[in-house]
């Protein structure tokens, strides 16, 4: 198994990447960390994915100073994830997105705006105020 993972370095990244080789898979990565990568998974980067699957982990984390660049972390974290996507369609990988525990806003509600529980299959999350959780959708 080849796998390709966005946000290699990250806290999660790290893990995903000691697990699939403690499993003999091969893996490439590509992060932020590293000062040949740019915003938005720069497309000319992403364009050597040769990988079954890529585990997309890569974004600008949550934290106070999201909000004091929003229009540049908005476009890191979904320009990003278009790219990631597109290249892997056109290498034909598979691709498992990880998004956040932020985008859970702890409140959920059913259809009819009641309280959900957990043996209801039709529910929906309240939506969330935090910038960093709406570009992890």
């Amino acid at each position: 198994m080849k796998l390709f993972i966005t946000g290699s370095a990250g806290f999660v990244g790290s893990y995903a990447v000691k697990a699939a080789l403690a499993r003999g898979w091969e893996v490439d990565g590509i992060d932020l960390r590293h000062p040949s990568v740019n915003r938005q998974m720069d497309a000319r980067l992403l364009s050597r994915i040769e990988a079954d699957v890529v585990l997309h982990l890569a974004a600008f984390s949550s934290n106070a100073g999201f909000a004091d660049r929003m229009a540049e972390n908005y476009a890191n974290n979904v320009m990003g994830t278009w790219n990631v996507l597109r290249l892997a369609q056109q290498s034909g990988a598979r691709v498992l997105y990880a998004s956040s525990s932020a985008v859970y806003s702890g409140d959920l509600l059913d259809d009819y705006g009641r309280p959900w529980r957990r043996d209801q299959e039709n529910s929906m999350l309240v939506p969330t105020n935090s910038h960093y959780a709406r570009s992890k959708l």
